[in-house]
C-alpha cells in the first residue's frame, strides 16, 4: 500500500497523521502504526457489517430528539427503551425527512438499551452541561481552593497499611473546616482482589466499580465486630500493626490481610442474613455487577492454576464469555465467592457515599473530585464482561503533559526545583 492510498484510508476511518504535542510541535504518524491501526480498525468495521442499521453508541442531550436512519423505521416504528435505573419506555419513531427519522426526547442522562424492530443499540443521554464551577457555588465567578490526595497514603490508626474512605471522609471534614471546597483524589477504579501485586490505580481491572480495598468496614460493622474479626484470626493483629507502622505499603501482604479480615465479617456477620440495603444494592447494580463478581471469583481460580490464569484472553475459551454455560456452572458451585464480591462492592460504595456526604456536609461547596483512568486493563473484568465494546490490538500512551519535556531538559541537580503551572484549581 503506497502513502497516498494509507493517508486516505486513515482520513476514511477518522485518523490523522500528525499530531501537535503539548509543547506546540507537530509530529508524524509512522507508517507501520498507521497500518497496524488500520488492520484493526478495519477488522471491528468487518464485524459490524452484519448489523448496519445502527451504530453500537449513539450520543444525543436530554430533552432533544434523537435523530436515526430511516432504515430503522420499519412497520409501527415502535421502540423500547430500557433506562439505566431499571425503568423503561415505550413510543414510535417519527419521521423527520426522506432520510431520517427521530426518537422522542428522553428526560433522564445515562447509558440506556434502545430496542427496535430490527436493531439495538445503547442510547448515551447526556445533560446539556456539565455542573460548572460557578454553579456549585451558587455565585459567578467564584474563588475556590482545595487540596489533593492519594487515599492510599491517607492513614489513620489500625488502617493495616492502607487508607480508605473513612480517612478521605476525615480529611474532606479538617479540610473544610480550614475552608476548602474541594478533595481531589485518586482512582478509585475496581482493581484484581486475586493479584494484589496489581495495584496501580491507572491500570483497572474495571472503570464501572471500586477498589474494594479502599472500603471502610465501619460503615457497616461496629468496632467490636471488627475488633473480633481481627483477633480471631492468628497473627492477624501483629501483622496488621506491622503493616500500619511501615514506612512504605507493602501491596501484597496489606491486601491479603485487608481481605481476610472482610471475608471473615462477611461469612459471620453478612451471609447468615444479608441485610436488605445490600440486597437492593446489588439487584440495582444488575448485570454488569454480577458479570465483575463472577469475574473476580473466576479470576481467583485460574489464577491459582498459574501465571497465564491472570489474564483471561488465556482462559479456556467456554470461560472468555460470561454468558456462557460453563460460566453459568461456575457461578453456582462458587455462589458464595461471587456474592461476597458483591457484598465487597455494596461496602465500597456505602462508604464512599458517606465520604461525599461528609464533605458535602461540612461545608465544601464541591466535595470530592475523582480522578479518572484514561482505560483499563486489557486482562481485566470490563473487557472480559464486554469485550465487543473494546478494541483489542490497540493501546493508547500518556496524555502529553506541558511539564514532562522541562523535566527532560532540566540537569539532575534542577530536577525538584521546577515547579509546574498551577493546578485547575
Amino acid at each position: 500500500m503506497d502513502e497516498r492510498t494509507l493517508c486516505g484510508r486513515a482520513r476514511a476511518l477518522g485518523l490523522s497523521r500528525r499530531w501537535r504535542d503539548a509543547s506546540g510541535r507537530m509530529h508524524h504518524v509512522g507508517d507501520d502504526s498507521l497500518r497496524h491501526l488500520l488492520r484493526v480498525l478495519q477488522k471491528e468495521e468487518a464485524a459490524l457489517c452484519d448489523a448496519p442499521l445502527l451504530p453500537y453508541l449513539v450520543v444525543t442531550e436530554v430533552d432533544r430528539p434523537t435523530p436515526l436512519p430511516l432504515g430503522v423505521l420499519r412497520g409501527t416504528g415502535g421502540f423500547q427503551l430500557e433506562l439505566e435505573n431499571g425503568g423503561s419506555v415505550e413510543g414510535f419513531l417519527h419521521l423527520r425527512d426522506e432520510k431520517s427519522c427521530t426518537l422522542p426526547a428522553v428526560t433522564l442522562p445515562g447509558y440506556h438499551r434502545l430496542y427496535l424492530r430490527d436493531a439495538m443499540t445503547t442510547l448515551a443521554v447526556a445533560p446539556a452541561r456539565c455542573c460548572s464551577v460557578a454553579m456549585r457555588a451558587g455565585r459567578p465567578d467564584p474563588r475556590l481552593w482545595g487540596v489533593a490526595a492519594q487515599i492510599y497514603g491517607l492513614r489513620m490508626p489500625r488502617d493495616g497499611g492502607i487508607g480508605n474512605f473513612g480517612a478521605v471522609e476525615s480529611l474532606a471534614r479538617q479540610a473544610a473546616a480550614q475552608g476548602a471546597d474541594a478533595l481531589a483524589l485518586s482512582p478509585v477504579h475496581a482493581m484484581f482482589a486475586a493479584t494484589s501485586g496489581q495495584y496501580s490505580p491507572y491500570s483497572p481491572s474495571s472503570r464501572l466499580f471500586l477498589n474494594v480495598l479502599l472500603a471502610d468496614p465501619q460503615c457497616i460493622f461496629c468496632a467490636h465486630d471488627i475488633t473480633m474479626a481481627m483477633h480471631a484470626q492468628k497473627d492477624t493483629v501483629d501483622q496488621l500493626s506491622h503493616l500500619q507502622d511501615a514506612v512504605l505499603i507493602d501491596w501484597p501482604l496489606a491486601a491479603q490481610a485487608r481481605l481476610r479480615l472482610f471475608r471473615w465479617l462477611y461469612d459471620r456477620m453478612i451471609a447468615p442474613a444479608p441485610p436488605a440495603a445490600m440486597t437492593e444494592f446489588i439487584t440495582a447494580g444488575g448485570e454488569a455487577l454480577r458479570h465483575h463478581a463472577i469475574f473476580e471469583a473466576l479470576h481467583a481460580q485460574e489464577t491459582r492454576k498459574g501465571p497465564h490464569g491472570g489474564n483471561w484472553r488465556m482462559w479456556p475459551p467456554a470461560l472468555r464469555c460470561p454468558d456462557s454455560e460453563e460460566v453459568r456452572n461456575f457461578a453456582r458451585l462458587h455462589a458464595a465467592d461471587v456474592a461476597f464480591h458483591g457484598f465487597l462492592q455494596w461496602m465500597a460504595a456505602t462508604s464512599l457515599r458517606r465520604a461525599c456526604e461528609g464533605a458535602r456536609g461540612a461545608g465544601m461547596k464541591i466535595g470530592l473530585i475523582m480522578d479518572m483512568a484514561v482505560g483499563v486493563d486489557p486482562g481485566g473484568s470490563q473487557c472480559w464482561a464486554q469485550h465487543e465494546q473494546f478494541l483489542t490490538g490497540l493501546s493508547i500512551g500518556a496524555p502529553p503533559r506541558y511539564a514532562q519535556p522541562l523535566r527532560a531538559e532540566l540537569g539532575p541537580d534542577q530536577l525538584f526545583t521546577h515547579r509546574p503551572a498551577a493546578s485547575w484549581l
